[in-house]
């Protein structure tokens, strides 16, 4: 007697399983996979004897073509290196027409897994490994493999060319660059943005289509690749080198010394400066050095940083350089010629307007406010004097439009003022100072614009 066969199925579609977590990103799964395939089918009987002889199971096995395979697999992103991947497939399979509909997701680069169902086979899981060119699909199930590949299915890829850039470019950086390019494919009449991109080997991704706009270059040499794949999943790629070319930073600006502050040999000095990169924005520390030369002599480092405190030993004509650096060296330095006065047993206070703080600013305007309450902070020392004995003052001016200045928070460091837009937005000058006992006055001055609004 030989009893009903248990029939081991086999599925050789593209199988995934939607039980994996998802774990990784590979768009090149993407496209149409074509092919033959020739497996080894197995069926177990179970023969019986009527005489009540034991039984066992007999294995025959053949192989079984598989033909005309195609699938076609469609791939999205719904979360940052989340591939996921979905389509459907039919081939031929003794005698039938199958028709199958798989989902899954990527593990990583090259690798998925996923589950499968059809119209003739049972649901079953299985593995894809894709070829390091994307190019040819291995997949694995029930211990059986084909191999599909996208170059099969009668396809060809698209022919591509890179417009714009030019291959040996030299770009600004900061400037605002053109990518264009050219795509002609003999089955494609268009493509979805998405397939056509324009890639930096230094920066990644510059942005999707056929025309890009693009200034977030970083400085140095990038190899750009424009890539355009078709609906079959063929990929074709053109490429150019150009070189962005570092900018060094803005001129710096020397705030203080003001040409008009008093500086005295042997007392503390305040250096203020500012400098501005384009690449890093407003430059502080190491990036900013202060050096000084007396009479021509050697320059003389005096620190680095936007705010500096330093002596001048000896009376005399100094010039009071600052040097602006980027983090790729490119450099860039202002001057100012100072007089040091002698001492003569009394040095001016140090004073200085911390907020709104002007030295990380790219122009000249400390803070924009709207109208209404304003709070300053600042900070005043001298040699000789202890800081209860200085004579502090604030004083605010509008100078556009011009109007009458205000004296207020006298003998405090941090005051406030209700300041008002002066039929529209109005610029202020605020200064403040320090007058010793010896009759010495320290100043600082910052500008304000004020909006219209409100006063709290």
């Amino acid at each position: 007697m030989i009893r009903a066969p248990t029939l081991l199925t086999l599925l050789i579609l593209p199988c995934l399983t939607v039980q994996e977590s998802l774990a990784g990103s590979d768009s090149r799964f993407f496209g149409s996979y074509c092919g033959d395939a020739r497996v080894r089918g197995c069926v177990t009987y179970e023969i019986c004897s009527i005489f009540g002889w034991p039984c066992f199971d007999q294995t025959i096995c053949r192989d079984v073509d598989i033909t005309n395979i195609r699938a076609h697999v469609l791939y999205s992103e719904p979360q940052p290196q989340s591939g996921v991947l979905e389509g459907n497939a039919q081939a031929d399979f003794k005698g039938k027409h199958v028709v199958a509909n798989f989902s899954g997701v990527v593990q990583s680069l090259g690798r998925a897994r996923g589950v499968v169902s059809s119209n003739y086979f049972d649901p079953n899981t299985g593995s894809l490994t894709l070829s390091s060119d994307g190019l040819a699909l291995t997949i694995n199930a029930r211990g059986k493999t084909i191999v599909l590949r996208k170059d099969a299915c009668g396809n060809t890829p698209p022919q591509v060319s890179i417009n714009l850039p030019h291959d040996g470019d030299a770009i600004p950086f900061g400037f605002m660059q053109e990518f264009s390019a050219s795509v002609h494919d003999a089955e494609d009449a268009t493509f979805p943005t998405e397939r056509l991109r324009f890639v930096s080997d230094r920066d990644g991704l510059i942005g999707n289509g056929r025309l890009v706009f693009s200034n977030r270059l970083s400085p140095g040499a990038h190899r750009i690749t424009f890539s355009a794949t078709d609906s079959g999943g063929l990929t074709a790629m053109a490429q150019v080198r150009i070189v962005v070319e570092n900018r060094p930073p803005d001129t710096p600006v020397i705030v203080k010394p003001d040409p008009a502050d008093q500086v005295v040999a042997t007392g503390p000095v305040a250096l203020e400066g500012k400098a501005f990169d384009r690449e890093q924005g407003p430059l502080d520390g190491n990036a900013l050095v202060w050096t000084s030369s007396f009479a021509g002599g050697p320059a003389v480092p005096r620190g680095n940083g936007r705010r500096v405190t330093t002596i001048f030993d000896q009376p005399g004509t100094y010039t009071l350089r600052l040097t602006a650096r980027d983090n790729l060296g490119a450099e860039s330095f202002s001057e100012r010629t100072i007089t040091v006065l002698p001492y003569t047993g009394n040095t001016p206070p140090l004073v200085s307007i911390q907020m709104p703080d002007q030295l990380g600013n790219q122009t000249d305007i400390a803070a924009i406010l709207f109208a209404g309450k304003a709070d300053f902070v600042g900070s005043a020392s001298d040699l000789e004097d202890q800081f209860p004995m200085l004579d502090l003052r604030w004083r605010v001016e509008p100078i556009n439009p011009p109007g009458p200045a205000i004296d207020f928070g006298g003998g405090s460091t941090a005051p406030s003022i209700n300041l008002t837009a002066l039929g529209g937005d109005t610029l202020y000058r605020v200064t403040f100072s320090a007058k010793d006992s010896g009759g010495l006055t320290g100043q600082s001055s910052i500008k304000i614009f004020v909006l219209p609004g409100p006063i709290q």
